[in-house]
């Protein structure tokens, strides 16, 4: 492919292939797809990560610019699959290094600044910290660690609505296929899931101060 186009290429298969070596020292019937030819849930991560990369969109995310006085929003960490845990908590790391939610104030002083959501105290930081970054998906009374869960699910329930609508429509005979929504009725229905998604993803508004 790259040979014959210009179009850029990002190489899932090479990181794929390294996991499965490494997982297969240890577990010699590991494998990414249990009927031979779709990869798993989990195994989508190192496509998306792929993608990301070659797009310069990852793996760290950019911490928000914030100051005193200044309402700002930050989107919720990248949506992470509890079911992900046990393959993705150690080696590959990708809990770490994708699924934070940082703000920076490049000019703070060393004192203690307050970060408020909705005019509510949610967290107290370090000068020193806001100036390096500090992670808001490490705060628990922060509303974006709630909304990603959600995010997660209104994403995969447009992709699976509009999986089985075009399916539906194409006139397919796999079997076991749930049968899908007329593609109009199903487009509609996506809108209004953007819609959500895009609410969930801005969140209230944040604001920080000197405490």
């Amino acid at each position: 492919m790259l040979s014959r186009t210009r179009v850029p290429v990002a190489d899932a298969r090479t990181p794929l292939l390294r996991h499965l070596a490494r997982r297969r020292q240890r577990q010699p019937d590991y494998t990414l797809a249990s009927d031979g030819v779709h990869i798993h849930g989990f195994a989508h991560g190192f496509l998306a990560r792929a993608l990301l990369e070659k797009m310069g969109l990852g793996p760290s995310r950019p911490a928000v610019a914030v100051e005193p006085g200044v309402n700002f929003s930050v989107a919720p960490p990248i949506p992470f699959d509890p079911a992900w845990q046990g393959e993705w908590g150690g080696e590959e790391t990708i809990r770490r290094v994708w699924t934070t939610a940082k703000v920076v104030f490049s000019d703070a002083v060393d004192v203690i600044y307050r970060i408020r959501e909705s005019g509510k105290p949610i967290a107290t930081v370090h000068g020193s910290v806001l100036r390096t970054g500090f992670d808001l998906s490490q705060v628990s009374a922060w509303s974006g660690n709630r909304r990603a869960p959600s995010v997660l699910t209104a994403v995969v329930g447009r992709q699976r609505l509009l999986r089985d609508a075009w399916l539906f429509r194409t006139g397919h005979e796999r079997p076991g296929m749930p049968t899908g929504k007329p593609i109009r009725s199903a487009l509609r229905e996506v809108s209004e899931i953007s819609a959500r998604i895009a609410v969930e993803i801005v969140g209230p508004e944040l604001g920080i101060e000197r405490a």
